[in-house]
Order: structure tokens, then C-alpha cells, then sequence
């Protein structure tokens, strides 16, 4: 059987939109964020207003791209595989470890419920940041 040249080029084409299409990319925007500074408080700041989008495995090996409220973007590159748990009110999540654009470790968890938000935690810097909804700002769209 003889095959041609355009035949095997869409062929190859067809499996590879069947292998992309295999990562699960997720789109997850939020108008706040609030932190948490080890360092310098036991609380976590109070809401501030900011249109944060996340591009989650935006690429083959699970990265996620940043798109951050003063307009910059930022790739966090998977170095780690996800882990499922729950935290203490029982909402489950996946962690998973990252680095960021300075080379900084950072775990990256991503609620199942994306009203529960995400958060990005450097422990190195003993450091938080939780990305929400706040229905008192304006809608991230």
C-alpha cells in the first residue's frame, strides 16, 4: 500500500492536535489577592483589588503562564509532580512544585473549586499569596 506525502502530513498533524489536546489547559482569573508575610504578621492582609490570570498547563510539560495585574507576564516552569490534599476547612487541591522567573522555589496550589482560588507559597521566603474573587472589586474578565 503506498501512501502520499499530503495523506501522512495530515496524518501526523491529526495526532498531534490529539496529544495537545491531551494536557488539560485551564483558564483561571481572579480580581484579588491578599498575602501572607511570616515574617512580619500572623494575618493575611486585607483583599487588594487585581486582575490576575493564570494559564494552567499552557504547554507539554505542565507549566503555567502568569499574567499579572501590572500588565507583566511570568512563565512558572513544573519541576514536580501534583499531589491531591485538603486543607483544614476540607477543600481539596493539587500542589505542585515550581520555579518561577528568578529561579525561586514556589509550590503552586490550585483549588478544585475555583471559587477557593490558588495560592503561590515560597516556604524559603516564608511567604504567601492567594489569588480569590472579591465581589466587592470588579470582575476579572
Amino acid at each position: 500500500m503506498r501512501y502520499n506525502t499530503a495523506a501522512l502530513t495530515l496524518l501526523m498533524a491529526a495526532m498531534f492536535l490529539v496529544t495537545s489536546a491531551q494536557t488539560d489547559k485551564m483558564v483561571r482569573k481572579y480580581n484579588a489577592v491578599t498575602f501572607f508575610n511570616e515574617t512580619e504578621s500572623t494575618e493575611w492582609t486585607a483583599n487588594k483589588e487585581g486582575h490576575n490570570t493564570f494559564i494552567i498547563n499552557c504547554n507539554a510539560n505542565g507549566d503555567i503562564l502568569y499574567l499579572k495585574a501590572n500588565k507583566e507576564m511570568e512563565m512558572l516552569v513544573r519541576i514536580g509532580s501534583a499531589t491531591k490534599g485538603r486543607d483544614k476547612e476540607g477543600h481539596g487541591y493539587q500542589l505542585v512544585k515550581m520555579r518561577d522567573q528568578n529561579k525561586r522555589v514556589l509550590y503552586f496550589q490550585l483549588y478544585d473549586d475555583e471559587e477557593d482560588g490558588v495560592k503561590m507559597i515560597y516556604h524559603d521566603l516564608k511567604f504567601m499569596m492567594q489569588f480569590i474573587n472579591d465581589d466587592s472589586f470588579e470582575p476579572n474578565e
